[in-house]
């Protein structure tokens, strides 16, 4: 049976190491950039409000409790719906 497989033409193994394209795409951030960045975080950090921030955090938790209770309502009204159709389906049936 023939080898169907192409062979590379300088020999390399394919997946050791990618293309001179891609390596150049795939490191195109500079360190200058990323210091601007964390600089620039840095700066803002200090604006944070904790406060504000577990304020939203409580009423967001707030919130998630008041669903929980909703769905939990919900619940209980369609197991009494269905509580109620089958006594009615048993007493047709009986």
């Amino acid at each position: 049976m023939t080898e169907r497989k192409r062979r590379s033409e300088d020999g390399r193994d394919m997946e050791a190491q990618p293309p001179p394209s891609l390596a150049k795409k795939r490191h195109t951030a500079k360190d200058s950039d990323f210091d601007a960045l964390s600089a620039e975080f840095d700066e803002n950090a200090g604006m944070l409000n904790l406060d504000a921030i577990r304020e939203f955090q409580k009423e967001a938790i707030w919130r998630q409790m008041q669903e929980y209770k909703r769905d939990a309502h919900r619940a209980q009204q369609r197991t009494g719906e269905i509580e109620q159709r089958q006594a009615a389906w048993e007493a047709r049936i009986a």
